[in-house]
């Protein structure tokens, strides 16, 4: 859905100014490979925003952590 990537671009820019850890199916990655996603193999994305949820994905300090699961693990 292009307004879905469109609106999810726009977050994202705004989110730069913030500190963000991502996690995909587990693992740490970087914003850049969060843009190569199709929203359509999307599977569920959770937002944690608390310190003690945070705190389970990570020590570091964050302002939050964006949780992404995919239908399918990327090859």
């Amino acid at each position: 859905n292009k307004e879905f990537v469109i609106e999810a671009n726009k977050k994202m820019r705004e989110e730069q100014r913030s500190n963000i850890l991502y996690i995909l199916n587990g693992k740490e990655i970087l914003q850049d490979t969060l843009r190569k996603i199709n929203p359509d193999d999307i599977k569920s994305i959770d937002v944690i925003k608390n310190a003690e949820g945070i705190k389970k994905y990570t020590k570091k300090k964050y302002d939050g952590v964006v949780v992404i699961y995919l239908k399918k693990d990327l090859k």
